[in-house]
C-alpha cells in the first residue's frame, strides 16, 4: 500500500486539532439550534439569557432554576420529541454547593452535563440546546465592546486563546488625538437644546 493511503486510513492523523474540534461542535449545536420551532428557539434564547446573566452577577445567587422546553429535535433530521413535564424544571446549587465554594457557573455546567446524559434523547438534546444558548447569549450579548475579535495561539497551545490588536479598531475617545477632539466630545446638557425662556 503506497503512504498516502496509510496516512489517510490512520485514524490518528484523522484527528481534528483542539480549535477545529471546537468550531465543528459549534456548528453542530448551531444546524441543532436552527433546526428548532421558532418558538422553541425563542423558549431557549430567552432561558439562555436569564442563565448568562445569572452566571455574570458578582453577586449573584447560589442557586440558580431553569426550565427546558417542552418540546426537542434531538437532530436536525428528526421529528420532534415531548420533554416529559417531570424533567422540565431543574435547580442548580444550594446550600451543599456553598460549603463547598462551588461556583455557581461550575453547578450549572454539571447540572447540565447531567442532563445531557440522560437516557431520554429529548432531555439530553434540550439540555444542550440550553448550553450552546446559554454560551451564544454570554459570548455575542454579554461581551464588552460587541466586536469581533480575532485570538492566536500561545507558543505551545493549540487553542487560540490570545487576543489580537486589530489595525481597524477605533480609537478611543479618552485617548484620541487632540485634532479629532471636537468630533468626539460630549455635548454639554445646557446647551444641547434651545432655550423656549422668551415664549
Amino acid at each position: 500500500m503506497p503512504d498516502s493511503e496509510l496516512e489517510t486510513q490512520n485514524p490518528v492523523t484523522a484527528q481534528p486539532t483542539g480549535a477545529s474540534h471546537l468550531r465543528q461542535e459549534l456548528a453542530n449545536w448551531q444546524a441543532r439550534f436552527d433546526a428548532q420551532p421558532p418558538m422553541v428557539q425563542r423558549f431557549l434564547e430567552a432561558q439562555g439569557q436569564q442563565l448568562a446573566e445569572k452566571l455574570i452577577r458578582a453577586d449573584g445567587p447560589t442557586q440558580i432554576r431553569f426550565t427546558l422546553p417542552d418540546r426537542v429535535r434531538p437532530e436536525p433530521a428528526e421529528a420532534e420529541q415531548a420533554v416529559p413535564p417531570e424533567l422540565r424544571e431543574h435547580l442548580a446549587g444550594g446550600l451543599m454547593e456553598r460549603l463547598a465554594r462551588a461556583t455557581l457557573g461550575r453547578v450549572l455546567r454539571q447540572r447540565l452535563a447531567e442532563l445531557e446524559q440522560s437516557p431520554h434523547r429529548a432531555v439530553a438534546a434540550a439540555a444542550g440546546l440550553l448550553r450552546h444558548a446559554t454560551a451564544v447569549q454570554l459570548v455575542t450579548r454579554l461581551l464588552p465592546a460587541g466586536r469581533t475579535v480575532r485570538y492566536d495561539a500561545a507558543p505551545g497551545d493549540e487553542i487560540p486563546s490570545l487576543p489580537v490588536s486589530g489595525a481597524l479598531e477605533p480609537e478611543s475617545a479618552i485617548t484620541a488625538a487632540e485634532a479629532r477632539s471636537s468630533l468626539l466630545r460630549p455635548r454639554d446638557p445646557r446647551t444641547a437644546w434651545p432655550s423656549h425662556a422668551s415664549d
